[in-house]
């Protein structure tokens, strides 16, 4: 059976008209009922094939929890959602709390762009953890599910999947930044890992996994 796992970032966090601030480990910001949606959006897709999940797993804060656990009623999986403090959000340091604008204030815009754009940390803010324990961390995670058949379900956050990105695609120059409620799907074949969609909204993730579990 094929290897493959769907990483999430979470939905919604702020409604329509709500200000719109960096959200790190230290903001524990509850999903908006658009975000619990999007879940459940998510959750429709992965019905199909819900036999093959073989491992559902969500970062610790509530957002990222609550999407894994309601994405899991939707589609009808009752494996228990484990709680891995790797797929914690990263702590944005100075960032935290902040609206763009006042990032620029605060760093400049070249800094917020190289984040956005190219998943450079700005130089003179501290983002924890430091990126060769993100690295170590995300490689472990992947090594652990690489053993395991069919469907991994791994939800978290932007920074997070960013890394994830990085990590199986080295040689790609982009951000690897992923919308909310989308989905990226992963491959491990041949003693490595593969990316076969990313940034994924649902109806696209649905042809994705059609494509890859039907074939």
């Amino acid at each position: 059976m094929r290897r493959l796992v769907l990483l999430c970032r979470h939905g919604n966090t702020f409604n329509s008209g709500e200000k719109v601030f960096m959200v790190g480990a230290r903001e524990d910001l509850p999903l908006t009922e658009h975000g619990c949606r999007q879940a459940t959006q998510l959750g429709d897709v992965v019905k199909k094939w819900a036999a093959f999940v073989g491992a559902v797993l969500a970062g610790p804060l509530q957002r990222t929890a609550r999407f894994a656990s309601l994405l899991c009623a939707a589609a009808g999986i009752e494996k228990h959602v484990a709680i891995d403090e790797r797929l914690r959000e990263l702590d944005y340091g100075a960032w935290s709390g902040l609206s763009n604008e006042e990032i620029v204030r605060l760093s400049g815009e070249e800094a917020l762009r190289r984040w956005q754009e190219e998943s450079l940390r700005p130089p003179g803010i501290t983002f924890v953890p430091d990126e060769a324990t993100v690295r170590r961390q995300s490689d472990e995670l992947l090594q652990e599910l690489s053993k395991r058949e069919g469907i991994s379900i791994v939800v978290s956050s932007n920074g997070r999947l960013r890394e994830f990105g990085k990590l199986v695609s080295p040689q790609l120059t982009q951000a690897f930044k992923v919308r909310t409620g989308a989905g990226c799907l992963l491959e491990f074949s041949g003693g490595s890992w593969s990316i076969l969609g990313w940034d994924l909204q649902a109806e696209e993730l649905q042809q994705l996994l059609e494509k890859n579990l039907l074939e």
